[in-house]
């Protein structure tokens, strides 16, 4: 059986964030290879010891740079690789983000640009990432680039409740998603006030938290903490709207919002990355000013070209759709 290393592996006791993405990612691709997970408590170090592998998939290489003793890891990393490609290793890199959310950052783009040339393909969940690609690394790394749309998290279509909200916006709270300046276009808005809206996730940030708790008007409800996916899947299904409010200036794909498909609810989204790419199913805005009058359009979402979508885009199929192209 061949193996396989991914990184950042997949470490259960270690996961706070909720997200499943490189959990189900390890899941697909172990139902084929061995997944080589030696060591994999000391993060990107752990590279050198799992290098007996035949392919290698790297994820959010744009990160490395905020890790503890980051510097170092990038060194790591930039050496890690190399010998790979003495070795002749199979690389692939999935591109999520333009730009780690948490700034801009020389060393982190970097890291980037050195993976660009070094995978042999990348794969990106957003067609804006194709350009991105031709844009930052030239054509030639652009050919070596494949648009696989990001997998769903369920086959199930999930029942509506009783409506309480006729917004949710859910998932953790970060910088890059503009809670605040959302929050502040509400308050200066008489349309947007009338709305009840339902915000709900968990804030690290104690000083962003301290500026949403400031901003917050009385037809918000503020839930501050990590949701278990069983109340989660309340809090949207008793929501009309499912609302995203990110920055494009790093967003590429979101699984926030392949998550949100199952609901079968309108999805209202910034127009651009795989926002754009969902069309009609997510209904895109250039500003803020664009929300209320998106809101307040009577169009039902069409549950067959969700459930197109659904069924034709699985963890299961996920292994063969990249190594065709790797391999092709």
């Amino acid at each position: 059986m061949k193996s396989v290393y991914i990184y950042p592996t997949y470490r259960p006791d270690k996961d706070a964030t909720g997200n499943k993405y490189i959990e189900y990612f390890h899941d697909a691709f172990r139902r084929r290879f061995y997944v080589r997970e030696l060591l994999s408590q000391f993060g990107i170090i752990s590279l050198f010891f799992n290098i007996k592998s035949d392919l290698f998939i790297f994820h959010w290489v744009e990160t490395i740079r905020f890790k503890r003793f980051g510097l170092v890891q990038v060194f790591v990393f930039v050496v890690g690789v190399s010998l790979l490609k003495i070795f002749e290793k199979k690389i692939i890199w999935v591109l999520h983000n333009k730009r780690s959310h948490k700034g801009d950052s020389k060393v982190a783009f970097i890291c980037m640009k050195f993976m660009a040339r070094s995978a042999d393909i990348i794969v990106t969940h957003a067609t804006e990432g194709l350009r991105f690609i031709e844009e930052k690394f030239g054509e030639q790394v652009r050919r070596r680039a494949f648009l696989i749309p990001h997998p769903v998290y369920s086959q199930e279509i999930f029942s509506e409740g009783q409506i309480e909200w006729d917004l949710i916006i859910w998932g953790s709270i970060e910088r890059y998603k503009n809670i605040v300046p959302f929050l502040e276009f509400v308050k200066g808005n008489k349309i947007m006030r009338t709305k009840r809206i339902l915000i709900c996730g968990r804030c690290k940030d104690n000083t962003y938290l301290e500026e949403i708790y400031s901003i917050l008007s009385d037809n918000i409800t503020f839930v501050n903490e990590f949701l278990e996916e069983g109340k989660l899947r309340r809090y949207i299904s008793k929501s009309k709207v499912i609302l995203f409010t990110y920055s494009l200036d790093s967003v590429l794909s979101s699984g926030a919002l392949i998550y949100s498909l199952n609901f079968g609810k309108k999805i209202i989204g910034p127009n651009g990355g795989a926002f754009k790419d969902m069309h009609p199913i997510v209904d895109c805005y250039d500003s803020f000013e664009n929300i209320a009058d998106i809101i307040d359009i009577d169009k039902k979402v069409d549950i067959s070209i969700v459930k197109e979508y659904i069924n034709n885009n699985t963890w299961c199929d996920l292994p063969e759709k990249l190594l065709s192209e790797l391999f092709m």
